[in-house]
């Protein structure tokens, strides 16, 4: 990509200022979690509200295979949960701190 390109998709200046509450999944396993984390305290210095929920030991899609998978199933049901909250919020004009989960329940044991 040239930088003319990126800088279409990517914030200007590492600037998240001004985007909406997130909710971010991620799997520890995946090849790309420290440029997650670093892009979430991006986000917090922002201003931004964030979720990152960080599924210990799995891939950056786990989360898609929820029809097959016991862990995408548990994050679809938390992410779904958080929309309703973030609806519910929206219409009483309330907002929930900034906050890191590590969701162990998420992982079964074998």
């Amino acid at each position: 990509m040239t930088d003319e390109q990126l800088s279409k998709i990517s914030p200007k200046d590492n600037s998240y200022k001004g985007f909406p509450p997130l909710y971010i999944t991620a799997g520890t396993d995946e090849i790309s979690i420290d440029a997650i984390h670093d892009m979430t305290k991006k986000m917090k210095l922002s201003g931004v509200e964030v979720t990152l929920d960080e599924g210990e030991g799995l891939m950056h899609t786990y989360a898609l295979f929820h029809m097959w998978s016991p862990q995408g199933r548990c994050v679809q049901e938390k992410i779904h949960q958080w929309i309703r909250e973030q609806l519910l919020i929206g219409m009483q004009s309330k907002s929930i701190v900034n906050r890191v989960t590590i969701n162990p329940t998420c992982i079964l044991d074998s």
